[in-house]
């Protein structure tokens, strides 16, 4: 039941944001009674904690499979933009703004799972690159993997990138192809060039 309603739960968050999303909501949409709910969790920020917790396991495989099937370097990179603007789709846009304004636990979460999983990942890839040929080796790795991390987070930040001023895709969009110009070798900016109609 406790997985049940983490999945529905999910599932309402994306598509309505948090704010217009209640405990009882949650409970009508399962069909089970609020004291069944409460049982599981005390209130809609535990909940939303333990969601937080499911979604980025998620997205651990899911990153682990593009550096699994990808083709190269840039194309693992590529392929996450692509993932990353496909979940957005899906993502009531006041999500994000709600966590940052109103679940300010589940906020700094969110930003050291992201600045955990997402360095781990990056990191491993411009190493990836480097011994592909497709990446310089005139930079110090661990800097730019975090300037990489922090860029991503400041792209959530509705504070810097209020809607509907800014597109979040196209935010996402933009800061990998502003990360992957500063780092590629003459071989990966020839590539890049060919692969960047993927992201349009």
């Amino acid at each position: 039941m406790k997985d049940k309603i983490i999945k529905e739960s999910m599932q309402l968050f994306f598509r309505y944001g948090l704010r217009s999303i209640t405990m009882d909501d949650i409970a009508k949409e399962l069909g089970i009674s609020k004291k069944t709910l409460y049982q599981h969790f005390e209130n809609k920020n535990e909940l939303l904690m333990a969601c937080m917790d499911v979604h980025d396991c998620e997205e651990k495989k899911t990153l682990k499979s593009f550096q699994n099937l990808s083709n190269n370097a840039i194309d693992e990179m590529i392929q996450i933009a692509k993932h990353v603007e496909k979940m957005l789709k899906k993502v009531s846009p006041t999500l994000i703004y709600d966590i940052q304004k109103y679940h300010k636990e589940a906020w700094v979460k969110m930003n050291k799972m992201q600045c955990n999983d997402v360095y781990v990942e990056i990191k491993a890839n411009i190493e990836r690159g480097i011994n592909e040929g497709l990446y310089r080796n005139d930079f110090n790795i661990d800097i730019v993997s975090k300037i990489y991390v922090h860029t991503t987070t400041l792209g959530i930040n509705s504070d810097f990138f209020p809607a509907p001023d800014y597109e979040i895709n196209e935010i996402i969009k933009t800061n990998i192809i502003y990360h992957l110009h500063g780092i590629v070798s003459p071989k990966g900016l020839a590539l890049l060039e060919q692969m960047k109609t993927e992201l349009k």
